[in-house]
């Protein structure tokens, strides 16, 4: 019970340190909010949200002040995903700020779960009759038509289906269909898009497995997020040229922009490219980020063949990833002894660049459009994609492109199944490559 004190104890006692001397500020941001005079019910959820992001930010500056290190993503996780009242966005923590400041009791003696999802909270029994309805009821913003409270479920789900695959092989999670393709075939981009192209072949894969038949659902969703990559670029290669042309070259070229762990450990997913294009002898992926040198241990470029499949293996095809532990646009300037190739996609998933890194991002689009490079980013949720969509305009002023009409701000009809709460707020959902920021291409 206690073998994680030694570890947790000094994170407790900044916490406490925190809210004595921080508390006036992590307060503040909820008391200018446009509340019923009655129940305290914020009429603005957009704007809690946004003083949650506020006391948010507080709490981590005041933490790293107080430990003098930098949180950890498990630290700043408990931040991000803290319960808090649907209602009026308080903590618990935010109540015994707001007791101590005032010297009277609690208003709450503590937040309780939703009966339903056990995912989302409530103060009081009036916040809880406030907020009820639209919770549990009322389609949500993000929910493809289901409640939060469902779309809660769902999450529920896939977290102890992902407890369940924890002990299996991690390449297992990196799952394609064995089919190859004797033909191309345009994606479907329906509701359905992604069961009428994997659930077949998911079905035929756990032949046998009876036990995991009432989870086929997760199943898909699981497989769904290493395959939004491939499935992703696949799309943008549609839309992105004027004809079909690219389906039929021997050598595909795709660099990954903003490269990391999640594209590199993923990597047997993208022979799904191969599988759905015949005539494609050799995919060439070029994963370029800083991030990689922490992980492939050194600083220049390094091609490597990687294993295919047998049917793949048989007809001669090849799948070629070169490493690139840099900068895009360094990349591209410093060249070396392989000349710079223009790419068929330049894809950057889930790139972030509205938050983190914003000015080296700007560099890479210049480089990608200066080069007339076909180019796809995605991102988390709606409010990311549009930020960066922004960002993608300013740099095709004064240009004779703009971002292409289908390819964002909008949903990705590729982005994965796989849904998560959203960290700072009481409302929302993200997933990765879940929405399509935009993209340019020249054709």
């Amino acid at each position: 019970m206690f073998a994680n004190w030694p570890k947790h104890k000094p994170l407790c006692k900044a916490f406490k340190a925190v809210e004595a001397t921080q508390g006036t500020h992590m307060l503040a941001p909820f008391l200018f909010l446009d509340e019923d005079e009655d129940t305290l019910v914020v009429k603005d959820i957009p704007k809690l949200n946004e003083a949650i992001e506020r006391v948010s930010s507080l709490l981590i500056d005041g933490l790293t002040a107080e430990l003098k290190r930098p949180l950890t993503t498990v630290e700043k996780n408990l931040i991000g995903w803290e319960p808090r009242c649907l209602a009026c966005g308080r903590s618990d923590a935010i109540f015994r700020i707001e007791s101590s400041l005032r010297h009277r009791p609690p208003l709450s003696t503590g937040l309780k779960p939703c009966p339903d999802c056990s995912l989302s909270f409530f103060c009081s029994p009036e916040h809880w009759a406030a907020i009820k309805e639209v919770h549990q009821d009322t389609p949500c913003q993000d929910g493809s038509g289901l409640s939060q409270c469902a779309m809660n479920k769902i999450c529920v789900r896939d977290v102890k289906f992902a407890e369940v695959m924890a002990g299996a092989n991690p390449s297992e999670h990196n799952w394609t269909p064995e089919r190859v393709m004797k033909a191309y075939k345009k994606l479907p981009t329906g509701h359905h898009a992604w069961g009428e192209e994997f659930m077949p072949d998911l079905m035929l894969g756990i032949a046998g497995m009876q036990v995991l038949l009432p989870m086929i659902d997760c199943l898909l969703r699981h497989v769904s997020e290493p395959l939004s990559m491939p499935m992703t670029i696949m799309y943008g290669l549609e839309k992105l040229h004027a004809d079909e042309e690219w389906t039929r070259k021997r050598v595909l070229h795709i660099h990954v922009i903003g490269a990391a762990e999640k594209e590199m450990m993923a990597g047997q997913v993208f022979e799904e490219i191969l599988h759905r294009l015949p005539h494609v002898k050799r995919l060439s992926l070029t994963l370029c980020g800083p991030d990689l040198q922490q992980m492939v241990g050194y600083t220049s470029s390094a091609e490597i063949d990687m294993n295919t499949c047998q049917v793949c293996f048989e007809k001669g095809c090849r799948r070629t990833h070169d490493f690139v532990p840099k900068t895009y646009h360094e990349f591209v300037a410093e060249g070396g002894e392989d000349p710079y190739e223009e790419p068929d996609l330049a894809i950057a998933f889930n790139s972030g660049m509205s938050q983190e890194d914003t000015e080296s991002w700007k560099e890479t689009l210049r480089c990608l459009v200066e080069r007339r490079v076909p180019t796809l980013l995605t991102a988390y949720n709606e409010e990311e994609a549009k930020a960066e969509a922004a960002i993608l305009r300013e740099a095709l002023e004064g240009t004779d492109m703009s971002l292409h009409p289908e390819l964002g701000p909008v949903r990705n009809p590729w982005g994965s199944l796989k849904s998560r709460t959203e960290p700072n707020k009481v409302t929302g959902f993200y997933a990765v490559n879940g929405w399509l920021a935009g993209g340019f291409g020249f054709a």
